[in-house]
């Protein structure tokens, strides 16, 4: 049974007095993060025949009522970093986190936004939500979105001046499109999409359950594994996301279990994935049929694949 906490259980995350934030004159701060709402990508709509008339999409769980549970984090070594943001493991601090959180919690990662930059963290807390139904089964389970106002001057402890300074023309804040495909003419349009907005003096972050490593590189790959990632793309293709960003460093394995919690079985394919798919800021909900999302996956899942023997991996941007 998954009895991880619902991600709605707490309403806000502190940063610890003494891992929290500096001022311009290098005193510590509390940084306070406050429950947010995520933000979508434009629909991928499609006519016939690409449109799919599969019905496959689990209803996600009710949403609990939201709580008033605290969850007070230190941040730990930087993990990564990539188009959206920047992701440290974090720990617990016994003082200022609610006890319900300390004995149900599992190891935890935080992704935290470029400042001013938000749209990207925004889009993956919103496919997360979306998909509640594999999380723990073929995405990390999510416990929540945050945003908080840094006053001028003030930067999360950990953050180094390049994280802080964030390369612009370096961040993409739109989709890949590299993964050729024609946008439909021919399709409902989207007509509740918003754009989202950004503020220069916020930042964001997305509690994560900690993950493993990455896909083994210089050794052949199992017939089983191979299935396994296949099968990854497509429970997300049953539920109705599509995703462009297919890569290396966007498979990870799954957690230990303990200190982790299990996997869940999953509803497609009826058995307990051994990986898991992050990253889904450039997610797109979509109509396409479940067809339409393997041809068009398996062109760059074996790009990925089929080199990593080789000792090398190859992105969607790669010129190869």
């Amino acid at each position: 049974m998954d009895v991880h906490i619902p991600p709605n259980a707490f309403s806000k995350i502190a940063q610890t007095v003494t891992l929290g934030g500096r001022n311009e004159t290098g005193e510590l701060q509390t940084v306070l993060f406050q429950r947010a709402t995520g933000a979508r990508n434009p629909k991928l709509l499609f006519g016939s025949p690409i449109a799919g008339t599969e019905e496959t999409r689990l209803p996600c769980h009710p949403q609990p009522s939201l709580g008033n549970l605290d969850l007070n984090l230190s941040l730990g070594a930087k993990l990564g970093r990539g188009s959206s943001g920047i992701v440290f493991e974090a720990t617990m601090a016994r003082e200022g986190t609610s006890e319900e959180l300390l004995s149900s919690l599992p190891p935890l990662v935080v992704k935290i936004s470029y400042l001013g930059i938000r749209a990207g963290v925004a889009h993956d807390a919103y496919y997360y939500d979306f998909m509640q139904a594999i999380q723990g089964v073929s995405i990390p389970r999510c416990f929540g979105y945050f945003d908080a106002q840094l006053p001028t001057g003030t930067r999360l402890v950990h953050w180094t001046d390049d994280d802080v300074l964030a390369d612009i023309d370096n961040i993409r804040t739109h989709p890949y499109t590299d993964m050729q495909y024609e946008e439909p003419t021919d399709a409902p349009e989207d007509l509740d999409f918003q754009q989202f907005d950004e503020s220069r003096c916020f930042v964001s972050i997305l509690v994560l359950e900690r993950l493993g490593g990455f896909l083994p590189i210089g050794e052949p790959l199992s017939d089983s594994l191979l299935q396994d990632i296949d099968d990854l793309y497509d429970d997300l293709a049953h539920m109705r996301v599509w995703t462009s960003d297919i890569r290396y460093a966007n498979i990870l394995r799954a957690p230990q279990a303990p200190p982790g919690l299990p996997g869940r079985v999953c509803p497609f394919h009826k058995r307990a994935h051994e990986w898991r798919l992050v990253d889904f800021e450039h997610g797109r909900e979509t109509n396409a049929s479940l067809h339409w999302h393997k041809a068009f996956r398996a062109g760059w899942l074996r790009r990925i694949l089929n080199n990593l023997p080789l000792v090398f991996y190859v992105n969607p941007d790669s010129d190869i």
